[in-house]
């Protein structure tokens, strides 16, 4: 009986040790800064622009698009090129 007892209360005492040692984990956990709200540095402005805060550049400029125009190519031209290469 004795023995049992023992062992009861050694698993009791390391059941509370654990407790306690997440229990002040738990509470130390709400102080530190991981837990503070920042500010996002992907956050948008009223206008709507995007760009990362505290990077020390200003924002980039949109580019102007244009839209890409291909030449069209004659298919007869391509053929009579390769003749003459292989006359050559």
């Amino acid at each position: 009986m004795l023995k049992q007892q023992f062992k009861k209360r050694k698993v009791e005492a390391e059941g509370k040790r654990k407790t306690n040692n997440w229990l002040s984990f738990v509470k130390g956990a709400k102080t530190t800064s991981i837990m503070r709200k920042k500010p996002s540095m992907f956050a948008t402005t009223e206008e709507g622009t995007v760009g990362v805060i505290g990077s020390g550049r200003g924002m980039t400029e949109n580019p102007h698009l244009v839209k890409h125009r291909f030449i069209e190519v004659d298919e007869n031209e391509d053929d009579q090129e390769g003749a003459d290469e292989a006359q050559a």
